[in-house]
């Protein structure tokens, strides 16, 4: 097969773009097909061409029995392929193969074993052209009945076999009796009688003439020794050989003959009655020699075009014949059954087979099997001869499979597909069925020749890789989470260990500020009322000292109000530094103690609602609340986890509404056997996809500068993962919302 062309029929091409890329790879551009109706107009007009057809599984339904016939020709391969795990058991007879398209590499390993197939169905294919040809080639002739259409037919096949631009075909006439016959050594009226030419190269009309048989020509040598005779260039022949080239017709014409094979027509005694001589073996307008291998086959055309002619000859003359030469008769009856061992010699081909052949009658009775059949099955020829092959089948298929098997191959056409079957011994097998009928002159059906081959092992093959792949892709996908879980439990403990040593560090001196601060504004207060007394003693008879005092007086209120701010401003900052001291402390654990306790978490969660009851403001809060069992937690770290997941939730809210009554908040609990789940889901603001692998990162957040110090999400996911060998998840989408997912195993801690 010289040209794949391959079509892919989906519904969307960017959802397999690996598939179309690998196509292209492997075997050029595909066509992309969306219509069914068009699906069949590229599958029918690909004449010449290989169709490898892929076809998206949600699409099967579309396609209607007057493609599925198309697709069942054996010039197609047809695969069904899918992004999702919905052909484990699909099963059409049309189906080649199946293709799971989840996953890059798995797409590359198939198109590796696709090459491997598709070069094994090709060779295959490859015998049974030949076979084929041979066989109609044969049909052909025996059939035609005009000497002239016959003499066409035998040069015809041999130019196009070869490749040959011109070609010439001579019989051997015996001039006395004015009548064909047989090439005698000693025979002075032996002549060559030129037949029929045919050259693609020039369109001229040649005169039939007689020539000598002589060892000079080239044509006479190879007539009188009985060989072919190859010659690469017939203007640089070997000096001492006895024949030499007329160029005469090249001169005349001005043709260019280079390479030529000579072959004896001989008949079924092996003698020579005619010769069939090619010209240049062409590729596109290059010149090639002539091979060993078109020798062999032409040498065989010739043997079987000799028997055809003289059988034609004898025919056409069978009543003179029977008339005047009755006693010859039953000589020319031993000649038919020589003819009919030719035929034999085809059936040769058949029992050396390496695939199984079975041959039955219309009704479907076993007329033959080859050895490859006993094989295959463990049935031996005697067992089988006369019977239905039904005795094969496995219990796998339907009445109305067979049937549709049946009406396929009694309209005339071919079968092809799979065939699960059963051996003597009771095991089972895969077979790959191509079903050809075969027609007598008249077009009816007389038997059918089914051909099989196991591809059982293929098959098994086909599955282990395929596990194989699921297995590798899941211990892949397992190290992967592995690896992911170990960095982050890892970054956090090292981030965990840092945030302890400074809340420690920073711990003692905030205290000490945090005191002072105190200390400061009790202590201005009462310097405050210190000096307000003391002005009070002062004597403000005297006008000048009274005024001087009240100045003092103005100016000591006015000091006074802005330390008193400036402490507020400064006491602001420090509790916002305490809020961070604290989260680092939770965060890093490292003043938390192992003081489990049964937890209600249903109880918890409407308390922490209740806190936060200000905070919601007009956002709606929906409640599904399951009856969920007691779990053994540390309820001050559990709390602060609900906390800081309603409060990033409340504030992507607000982020995204400025009527905080669209906004929406859903909290749902729920458990199974091994764990307790919750929910909260909320109409916010959303994550960037690029940032959702960070949020868990301690001091990384998405909020402005200043409102908050990274590490909510950090704690809950140490309290969760950590404290609790649980899970929490997110999901999340730009300006829908967020949902995060908690687990939290049922089992004592």
């Amino acid at each position: 097969m010289n040209h794949i062309k391959t079509i892919i029929y989906c519904d969307m091409k960017c959802n397999f773009e690996k598939l179309h890329n690998e196509c292209k790879k492997h075997f050029g551009e595909p066509r992309v097909i969306k219509d069914p109706d068009d699906l069949g107009k590229e599958v029918l007009k690909s004449k010449g061409s290989f169709n490898l057809v892929f076809i998206e599984s949600s699409l099967l339904d579309s396609i209607d029995e007057h493609i599925v016939t198309l697709l069942k020709n054996e010039n197609c391969f047809c695969v069904v392929f899918s992004n999702h795990n919905d052909l484990d058991h699909l099963f059409i007879e049309y189906i080649n193969d199946y293709l799971l398209c989840d996953n890059g590499l798995k797409v590359e390993n198939f198109f590796k074993r696709l090459n491997l197939n598709l070069s094994e169905r090709f060779k295959l294919m490859e015998k049974y052209d030949s076979f084929n040809g041979f066989y109609d080639i044969a049909k052909q002739l025996s059939v035609e009945k005009d000497m002239t259409s016959l003499f066409n037919l035998i040069l015809d096949h041999c130019m196009t076999t070869t490749k040959s631009d011109a070609g010439t075909l001579f019989l051997i006439v015996d001039e006395d009796k004015e009548k064909f016959t047989f090439y005698e050594k000693n025979s002075k009226t032996n002549h060559l009688k030129f037949m029929i030419a045919k050259n693609n190269s020039l369109q001229v009309d040649l005169v039939s003439t007689t020539m000598e048989i002589t060892s000079k020509s080239i044509i006479g040598s190879s007539v009188k020794k009985g060989l072919p005779i190859r010659i690469d260039d017939v203007y640089d022949i070997v000096e001492d050989t006895n024949y030499q080239f007329d160029n005469g017709f090249d001169k005349k014409t001005g043709y260019q003959t280079k390479s030529i094979l000579t072959i004896p027509m001989k008949d079924h005694e092996d003698r020579v009655i005619g010769v069939i001589q090619l010209i240049n073996k062409m590729r596109g307008v290059e010149i090639l020699p002539f091979t060993k291998e078109d020798e062999s086959i032409i040498f065989s055309l010739a043997g079987l075009g000799a028997v055809v002619i003289e059988n034609s000859i004898l025919y056409r003359d069978l009543n003179k014949l029977i008339e005047a030469n009755r006693d010859k008769v039953h000589v020319e009856i031993e000649k038919r059954k020589k003819a009919d061992e030719e035929i034999d010699k085809l059936l040769s081909a058949v029992e050396l087979s390496p695939v199984s052949v079975m041959i039955t009658d219309i009704k479907g009775a076993i007329q033959y099997v080859n050895p490859k059949f006993e094989l295959l099955t463990n049935y031996s020829s005697s067992e089988v001869l006369g019977k239905n092959p039904r005795f094969l089948k496995s219990g796998l298929y339907d009445d109305d499979y067979y049937a549709s098997l049946w009406s396929t191959i009694l309209s005339g056409k071919d079968w092809h597909g799979e065939l699960y079957n059963k051996k003597k011994d009771g095991k089972f097998y895969w077979s790959n069925y191509h079903i050809a009928s075969v027609k007598d002159e008249y077009g009816e059906i007389k038997y059918f020749v089914s051909v099989q081959e196991d591809v059982t092992d293929r098959k098994r093959l086909n599955a282990t890789i395929k596990e194989k792949n699921i297995e590798l892709e899941e211990t892949i996908e397992q190290l992967n989470l592995s690896k992911m879980q170990v960095i982050q439990s890892e970054k956090l403990a090292g981030i965990g260990q840092l945030a302890a040593g400074i809340a420690h560090e920073i711990n003692n001196p905030l205290s000490f500020v945090v005191n002072n601060f105190s200390w400061l504004g009790e202590s201005i207060d009462e310097m405050k009322s210190t000096l307000s007394e003391f002005i009070k003693a002062f004597d403000i008879s005297d006008g000048i000292m009274s005024h001087k005092i009240l100045k003092y007086k103005d100016d000591l209120d006015s000091i006074t109000s802005e330390i008193k701010e400036i402490l507020n401003e400064s006491n602001i900052g420090l509790m916002r530094v305490i809020t961070i001291i604290k989260a680092l402390r939770i965060f890093s654990t490292i003043d938390q103690f192992e003081d489990y306790e049964y937890y209600d978490f249903k109880l918890n969660l409407e308390n922490t609602l209740l806190l936060m009851k200000g905070e919601f403001g007009d956002i709606e809060i929906q409640r599904d609340f399951e009856e969920v069992p007691m779990i053994k937690v540390v309820a001050k770290e559990m709390n602060q986890v609900l906390l800081n997941l309603l409060k990033n939730s409340i504030y992507a809210v607000k982020e995204k509404f400025e009527n905080l009554s669209e906004g929406c908040i859903t909290l749902k609990t729920y458990a199974d056997e091994d764990n307790l789940f919750f929910t909260i889901t909320d109409n916010g603001s959303g994550i960037d996809e690029a940032l959702l692998n960070r949020i868990f990162e301690p001091f990384f957040t998405t909020k402005p500068v200043g409102t908050g110090p990274g590490l909510g999400l950090s704690v809950a996911y140490d309290v969760i993962e950590k404290r609790h060998h649980g899970i929490i998840t997110c999901a999340s989408e730009v300006g829908v919302g967020t949902v995060f997912l908690i687990t939290i195993p049922l089992t004592e801690n």
